[in-house]
């Protein structure tokens, strides 16, 4: 299991009163963990993106708060250092689009930092 700050984590908004205002922040009761700042927008469509925006950076701080519960549960499927033995053809598909068992060990090195994409 990789040495990420420990779950469970959770997504809370802090107010401040300086010129931050309101901050989506992911916390785990003693450590922050993640700051999600505004996503940026083009000027010209900004007035309509605002609630979406908010909608957004909501949904993305509850999948980021929910990441160490997901790795555990990877970790707890694929068994030790993800080595689930199962018979597939590891030609026949990538990691994207191939059996369950190849893409949980592929999440759970990309969690990890030595997967593709890290």
């Amino acid at each position: 299991m990789s040495k990420h700050t420990p779950g469970p984590w959770k997504p809370i908004t802090k107010t401040y009163t300086d010129r931050r205002g309101e901050v989506l922040m992911i916390e785990n009761g003693t450590d922050a963990v993640a700051e999600l700042v505004s996503l940026y927008r083009p000027l010209e469509t900004y007035k309509d993106s605002v609630a979406v925006e908010a909608a957004e950076r909501k949904a993305n701080a509850n999948l980021i708060a929910a990441a160490p519960t997901m790795l555990a549960a990877l970790d707890d499927l694929c068994g030790p250092g993800g080595q689930h033995e199962h018979a597939c053809d590891k030609a026949e598909h990538d990691n994207d689009s191939g059996c369950i068992w190849c893409c949980a060990r592929e999440a759970i090195a990309k969690a990890e930092g030595t997967g593709h994409g890290d």
